[in-house]
């Protein structure tokens, strides 16, 4: 069985923590669910270790979010937003996380995968019709070394 229970977080240049986690889409804040019930104690684990990499001085903080089904199962800040001035994490921060979305993304694709949703080997054009006469460019060698796109 797959260990669900420990913190999973990436580091941006500016030292911020970026939580992913996916367990459904998140529509609007509801009551804790059947989800958060049985992983209460996942949940305060997750929490802790960000804690402690707070306390450790190894992140200035974190907001964590996890939904499942709809509903949010727990939406906690941890640490500062502003570290020298003590200026706490709110809730409502907004990151730069650069190319964190493309992990995030492609977990969520994944899980549509499992579910019979999206199929990988379908052309990207049956799911996103705007990029379905998208081309990749090619580049040719010429007979005087030049290169140029094909």
């Amino acid at each position: 069985m797959e260990d669900r229970g420990r913190a999973g977080y990436a580091t941006s240049e500016a030292g911020w923590a970026t939580v992913g986690i996916c367990g459904g889409s998140l529509v609007a804040p509801g009551p804790r669910g059947a989800f958060a019930n049985q992983s209460s104690e996942r949940l305060q684990h997750l929490t802790g270790t960000l804690r402690t990499e707070v306390e450790g001085k190894r992140i200035p903080g974190a907001v964590i979010a996890v939904a499942h089904w709809c509903q949010l199962a727990c939406f906690e800040a941890v640490g500062f937003l502003d570290p020298d001035a003590k200026t706490p994490m709110p809730r409502n921060a907004i990151f730069c996380i650069a190319s964190m979305t493309k992990p995030m993304v492609s977990v969520a694709v994944m899980m549509l995968h499992d579910e019979g949703k999206l199929f990988i080997s379908d052309p990207v054009g049956k799911y996103l019709p705007a990029q379905a006469k998208m081309k990749v460019a090619a580049v040719e060698t010429d007979g005087a070394g030049e290169k140029r796109l094909a």
